[in-house]
């Protein structure tokens, strides 16, 4: 899956300087694999800064139709980002607004214990 358009792909580059999360996103910015994908680089970019204020990203039908999904990242003892941990839902089943408030408490929770 391309990383600009999937939840772990848009929070896994919020861990690196911006220079080098724009030089590996760009190139694979086209195309939309849905009408609702981001494709305009300073878009993305605008996303992933929203994503490291916030601690978690939810992706909103972009990568297929139907699917939404919340993530956070997973860091080591060292604080560095190593990973991400997601759920993804059905978009017929939860809306966009419903994600956080159903499932970062959990999500949280176990980035916490890992």
């Amino acid at each position: 899956m391309p990383a600009y358009c999937t939840s772990m792909g848009r929070v896994l580059p919020t861990a690196m300087p911006e220079a080098e999360a724009r030089s590996i996103l760009e190139p694979g910015l086209s195309p939309a694999r849905t009408p609702m994908t981001l494709t305009e680089p300073e878009a993305v970019m605008a996303e992933l800064a929203r994503i490291r204020t916030l601690g978690h990203a939810i992706i909103d039908r972009e990568v297929e139709t139907g699917l939404r999904s919340i993530v956070v990242p997973i860091v080591n003892t060292r604080g560095r980002m190593i990973a991400a941990l997601n759920i993804g839902v059905a978009a017929v089943q939860s809306s966009v607004a419903d994600l956080a408030p159903m499932y970062l408490a959990d999500l949280q929770d176990v980035q916490a214990r890992l």
